[in-house]
């Protein structure tokens, strides 16, 4: 999913949720349960990685990171929180995992020949590995076994149709 709809479904937990750290996991964990549904862009990594429209793919991250951006300071400006702390802190937790699939794109190996001692052992590595298969495989779970959208501007209209969604049932006031 695009980080807006994670941003905004972080939001709406931290607005029921009031721990921040209750609010930070269940945020973390809705991550992978949204990824799964298919939402048209299961292709767009995958060709990413191979080398194909790899300044598509950097525009498309660039322009959904400042629309989460926006999204997050009007929700937090306008919504209605018991906790402020709460809410940023879903929030957080709702993109954390594809900051750290950013990180594990950071520190593959052609970057790590120049600065190995960063990370050096298989500790952060091996780590960053086992949690980006486990990333690729919520987010591919179903697009693998039946499909995905056909185009990818259909998936980017079902996204939007599910931000309107969650939303309304939110009751945004």
């Amino acid at each position: 999913m695009a980080l807006t709809i994670h941003v905004t479904i972080g939001a709406i937990l931290g607005r029921y949720i009031p721990n921040p750290l209750l609010a930070f996991l269940v945020g973390f964990i809705s991550h992978f349960l949204t990824d799964m549904i298919p939402h048209g862009d299961s292709a767009v990594y995958k060709r990413y990685k191979c080398g194909v429209n790899k300044k598509r793919s950097q525009a498309l991250v660039l322009i959904d990171s400042a629309l989460a951006i926006t999204v997050t300071l009007l929700i937090l400006n306008l919504g209605n929180f018991e906790s402020l702390h709460a809410a940023s802190f879903a929030i957080a937790g709702s993109v954390m995992p594809d900051i750290i699939i950013g990180l594990h794109i950071l520190l593959e190996p052609k970057w790590l020949t120049k600065h190995q001692w960063l990370v050096s052992g298989p500790l952060i590595r091996g780590w960053l590995e086992a949690f980006h298969r486990f990333h690729f495989f919520m987010h591919d779970f179903i697009v693998e076994r039946w499909r995905d959208w056909r185009y990818q501007w259909h998936g980017t209209i079902f996204q939007g149709a599910v931000l309107g969604l969650i939303v309304w049932l939110a009751k945004w006031k």
